[in-house]
């Protein structure tokens, strides 16, 4: 028989639940999202737009615990991850990574022409 989706209430009490299991992961998370928007809207952004950025923080930031908790870094680094993330923001750390692709990729032709 299928259960009913749950209400609101059912989601937020999954939620709290999830965030008290994982504190390294809500505190990083909320504290790159509070930093990401603040800094966002600090800057002249729109709404739409620092929400979408706070968001991305988020995903990176937890996407970097669980990188550190792989291997094994100590966590009472973690929660300074967030804050980090937040106040560089997704838009910089994307400019950043895109960067460092073209640097890579620049590198990668010039090795090829010079062996030719």
């Amino acid at each position: 028989m299928l259960d009913r989706e749950p209400g609101i209430l059912g989601w937020l009490s999954a939620l709290g639940a999830w965030a008290t299991s994982h504190p390294y992961a809500s505190w990083g998370g909320s504290s790159a999202f509070i930093a990401a928007l603040w800094s966002s809207l600090k800057d002249g952004r729109g709404w739409v737009s620092s929400l979408f950025g706070a968001s991305l923080a988020v995903v990176i930031t937890i996407s970097i615990l669980a990188v550190m908790r792989k291997t094994g870094l100590h966590e009472e680094w973690m929660p300074l991850v967030g804050l980090a993330v937040g106040f560089v923001g997704a838009d910089r750390i994307r400019a950043a990574v895109l960067a460092a692709w073209d640097s890579r990729k620049n590198n990668l032709v010039k090795n090829d022409e010079s062996e030719k």
